[in-house]
């Protein structure tokens, strides 16, 4: 089984648009913790519609990192693989079952996404694209690229792009996420490189989009003009 980790606070809009993602999932054998450190809890009516879909819910009424959410969310899974699924991406219905059947042939150990589409604009999506082939998540066309390889090596440690990362739950074992809010999942990846230097890494078109929003931990520019291309998520 798969396990979905959610560490989220204050955006419940994202988290009930992630979940519609995760029920759209062509992959079945999976579930999804999320963890919620927000100002008040959810309403108990939505957390047990989420529990009859394999959503587990857990709420802190202290503020944690983001690290630590994902820590915790580890805790309480019941899978073999954990998959990062940070509440305002967009997931394509097949990106479970694309990422699980790249490890399962042997491609490697760590599975992400290759070329990365990435949103500058509305981070709202529909439940008609989770669940459709073609994904359009902005109104605004030009706000939406397909990141230059160098951009993403600068961004992502040996370019493994963190919030797409599916991997097994046991190498967890060897190295916690650290209690941050910026870079916390490259600092995971990195210790266990330091523990396991020859760790195979598969990158491979899933489909995914990098959402970036005035709400994100951190912020990066717009790049030229030159490198934005039409989207399209080839599910």
């Amino acid at each position: 089984m798969i396990s979905c980790i959610v560490p989220t606070r204050n955006r419940l809009e994202h988290v009930r648009e992630s979940v519609d993602m995760f029920k759209y999932q062509t992959y079945r054998q999976k579930e999804m913790i999320i963890v919620d450190d927000s100002s008040k809890p959810v309403d108990p009516d939505t957390v047990k519609q989420w529990r009859s879909n394999r959503i587990t819910y857990i709420y802190i009424p202290e503020k944690r990192s983001i690290g630590e959410k994902r820590n915790i969310a580890i805790q309480y899974s019941k899978g073999d693989y954990i998959a990062i699924w940070d509440d305002d991406d967009f997931h394509g219905k097949k990106r479970l079952e694309m990422q699980i059947r790249r490890i399962q042939q042997g491609y490697g150990l760590l599975t992400c996404v290759k070329n990365v589409h990435v949103n500058m604009g509305s981070t709202t999506f529909t439940k008609a694209s989770a669940k459709s082939k073609v994904c359009v998540p902005s109104e605004d066309q030009s706000k939406v690229y397909v990141m230059p390889e160098k951009d993403q090596q600068r961004l992502w440690y040996k370019n493994i792009v963190n919030n797409s990362l599916l991997f097994p739950k046991v190498l967890w074992n060897f190295a916690k996420f650290p209690h941050k809010n910026i870079a916390e999942d490259s600092m995971f990846l990195k210790a266990l490189f330091r523990l396991f230097p020859d760790l195979p890494v598969d990158r491979y078109n899933v489909p995914f989009v990098y959402n970036r929003s005035r709400m994100n931990t951190w912020k990066f520019k717009h790049p030229a003009a030159k490198n934005r291309k039409s989207f399209k998520c080839v599910v």
